[in-house]
């Protein structure tokens, strides 16, 4: 029995001991279901007030642009006849200058040669064939070095020099008829007109080994601009004038804003302040510019601190004394992150704290 006296003795003396200590730490620990929900909440976010400023509206944008250029004249196969148009040669490429009396391609064996007109030809040369065409081609030929009379006669002695002509990039020139009787002609298509020089190839359309459908390869005569495809709302700050830069240091201007592309968004061009070279033609440039939204300082708030209210745009203004009253107020442009006030409905000044957020 007195074991289990002993027992008996300690099993109530940690109840009377432990029982107390347990109720103590509950009472001090422990938390209401009130407290623990509102403890779960997050915290309050914090108010940041702000100075209304007076300043110029400005930001940095940064936007890609391909260098393009204006005015391209098209090259195509000459008039093969019967013979199938497989393309042979093509001895010049994208952003490579082109001179008169160059070759450009090679169709089938025959040449196609630019040369300084401002109007292409529109029918064959053959011998006696008079016209204004024919003059011009005179006169290409007299500044490629030939000594040719322009009496817009396709005759003896422009034969002569269109024969030399061919001889010297290679070719022999096509003729009709056989033996002595030959004449030398010009095929249509195998001399192409470029209104004046230089020139660059700005594009090429055709590969060697293909049949020739559509143009071969475009040729353009004009200085390089930068077509830069941009947001519809980001057109009007790159207004003309605007400066920018390109890498590579180039230096560029806008030139028009009111471009637009196939999906309807605005396309920007710009001119360099220097020419372009001609093997930048269809390189893709990263392009910064600033913008200068308004003319000159301006009262401007951050943009978070422009709230909507049931009469239009509001902002809440901070008093001296802490207080925070909603004030309507008409707003301009935003650009940084900054947006001008253009009117309010109680007077603003320079230092007027406004709470964003």
């Amino acid at each position: 029995m007195r074991p289990k006296r002993i027992i008996l003795w300690m099993a109530v003396l940690l109840i009377g001991v432990g029982v107390p200590v347990a109720l103590w730490v509950l009472s001090s620990s422990g938390v209401s279901p009130e407290q623990r929900i509102a403890d779960a909440e997050p915290p309050a976010p914090p108010t940041v007030d702000v100075a209304v400023e007076e300043r110029v509206l400005r930001d940095v944008v940064v936007f890609r642009g391909v260098v393009a250029s204006v005015e391209q004249h098209p090259v195509s196969a000459p008039d093969l006849g019967d013979l199938l148009p497989v393309v042979v040669d093509l001895p010049v490429g994208v952003g490579e200058p082109v001179a008169s009396g160059q070759v450009v391609a090679v169709v089938s064996d025959r040449p196609v040669i630019v040369v300084g007109m401002p109007v292409p030809l529109y029918r064959a040369l053959t011998r006696g064939v008079v016209g204004e065409d024919v003059s011009r081609f005179q006169r290409a030929l007299i500044e490629l070095g030939y000594e040719v009379e322009v009496d817009g006669l396709f005759g003896r002695e422009t034969q002569a020099a269109t024969k030399s002509l061919y001889e010297e990039l290679g070719f022999e020139a096509a003729t009709e008829g056989e033996g002595r009787a030959a004449q030398v002609l010009v095929p249509l298509g195998e001399i192409v007109g470029v209104a004046s020089f230089p020139a660059v190839v700005a594009s090429v359309n055709a590969t060697v080994g293909s049949v020739a459908d559509g143009p071969l390869l475009f040729v353009t005569t004009s200085e390089l601009v930068v077509d830069a495809t941009v947001e519809t709302s980001m057109a009007p700050l790159l207004a003309a004038g605007t400066r920018a830069i390109a890498e590579g240091d180039w230096e560029l201007e806008v030139l028009s804003n009111t471009g637009r592309d196939e999906t309807g968004r605005a396309v920007v061009r710009l001119g360099a302040v220097e020419a372009l070279p001609a093997e930048m033609l269809g390189r893709d440039l990263r392009i910064e510019a600033e913008l200068v939204a308004t003319e000159g300082p301006v009262l401007a708030v951050p943009v978070t601190a422009i709230r909507s209210g049931a009469d239009g745009e509001l902002i809440r203004v901070v008093g001296p004394d802490g207080g925070v009253r909603s004030v309507g107020v008409r707003t301009g442009v935003s650009v940084g992150g900054w947006v001008e006030i253009v009117s309010a409905d109680e007077e603003l000044s320079p230092g007027t704290l406004v709470r964003v957020g």
